[in-house]
């Protein structure tokens, strides 16, 4: 099962789009293993069960980075009304966004946050 995650997981990264959702990703697993993988099945539930659900992440309505930080500024998110699961997720995949983004930036690619973030 870890494969197949995985699997779909870095065709995903490879896109050129960087935002993508669950649907996509599932139908990258069912192209790559086949429509009856039984694994792929059980990833679909989980997926659908853990985020898709919680309306927490819509590839529609994405907000570029470059408008939550900025040089000089201190951002603050208020989370204190989503429940602990929920602000940990949010948390993990908007630090794990910017640090990719750091990252490119110092790797000399094309990138929306070329100055220093502290966090």
């Amino acid at each position: 099962m870890q494969e197949r995650l995985a699997g779909g997981w870095r065709a995903m990264q490879n896109r050129e789009s960087r935002t993508w959702g669950i649907d996509g990703l599932l139908t990258e697993m069912r192209t790559q293993y086949g429509e009856d993988d039984a694994s792929v099945g059980a990833l679909e539930w989980r997926l659908r069960r853990s985020i898709q659900r919680n309306d927490l992440f819509a590839p529609d309505m994405n907000v570029p980075l470059d408008d939550l930080v900025a040089p000089g500024k201190c951002t603050v998110l208020q989370m204190d009304t989503l429940d602990r699961r929920d602000q940990q997720l949010i948390t993990t995949v908007l630090l794990r966004q910017l640090y990719q983004e750091r990252l490119d930036a110092m790797r000399g690619r094309e990138s929306s946050i070329d100055f220093p973030l502290f966090a």
